[in-house]
């Protein structure tokens, strides 16, 4: 018996030492799997990064578009000139938005003291005008967005150019809620008298002023928008980040 016993206990020790080394054999496998797996992941992604880096040098972009441009034929990858190049018949449309909303405007400040017997029309009108104006300086902003030039990062340039456009339609779109909501609370009750105060006479010139600025700066404004050296990479452009990073 004790012998028997002694010879379990030797074959229970050589099981342990085997499972033992069974199970360092099958971490020493992990760890090589592992060790194997993170070099071609690193390499992968230096790959990847060196990649990167030689795709976003400007003139290697611009041999990429002369080649695309050369085997590319007539079709639409020659005609690619930029990330977010404004075409042509989408900037008419806009433009033509525009140039609605300006001569609708421009209708309400020339013809709305003919209603002033009908405040409800008036009031309907006015709405309208100040919604328009609120319109446009979001498509400006919206256009604004869409450049090349606020893409790279150059926003101090899109602000220089734009900044007084921006000044000039808040302050217009101030006065003339401000003037809509002065004319319609005086004539609401009495709409068949003549009511025009000294000072609804001031606000009502400067209105008219900064309307005049207005139309002048938001039409520089669209015709510059125009300009397709906003939306591709250029010459100009680089010069102007060079200027900026210094």
């Amino acid at each position: 018996m004790g012998a028997n016993a002694e010879s379990m206990e030797l074959g229970n020790d050589h099981s342990i030492d085997d499972g033992a080394v069974q199970r360092r054999r099958g971490s020493l496998h992990v760890s090589l799997g592992r060790a194997q797996f993170k070099r071609p992941l690193a390499f992968s992604w230096d790959c990847i990064h060196l990649t990167d880096r030689i795709l976003s040098r400007p003139e290697v972009l611009q041999h990429l578009k002369l080649a695309v441009g050369t085997h590319g034929g007539s079709g639409a990858a020659a005609d690619w000139s930029g990330p977010e190049m404004l075409q042509t018949s989408n900037y008419s449309l806009v433009l033509l938005v525009q140039l609605a909303l300006l001569t609708y405007d421009l209708f309400v400040n020339s013809f709305s003291e003919l209603l002033r017997a009908t405040p409800v029309v008036q009031l309907v009108l006015f709405i309208i005008q100040d919604i328009a104006i609120l319109f446009n300086v979001i498509i400006v902003l919206l256009m604004l967005f869409n450049t090349y030039v606020f893409q790279v990062g150059l926003v101090s340039l899109l602000l220089e150019r734009f900044r007084a456009l921006l000044v000039v339609s808040g302050l217009y779109l101030a006065l003339s809620i401000a003037l809509h909501c002065w004319i319609l609370n005086l004539r609401w009750v009495s709409s068949h008298r003549f009511v025009w105060t000294n000072g609804l006479e001031t606000l009502f010139v400067f209105q008219r002023l900064a309307a005049v600025l207005y139309y002048y700066f938001y039409k520089r404004a669209t015709e510059y928008l125009g300009d397709p050296r906003l939306y591709e990479d250029s010459p100009w452009l680089r010069d102007a980040f060079a200027r900026a990073r210094q």
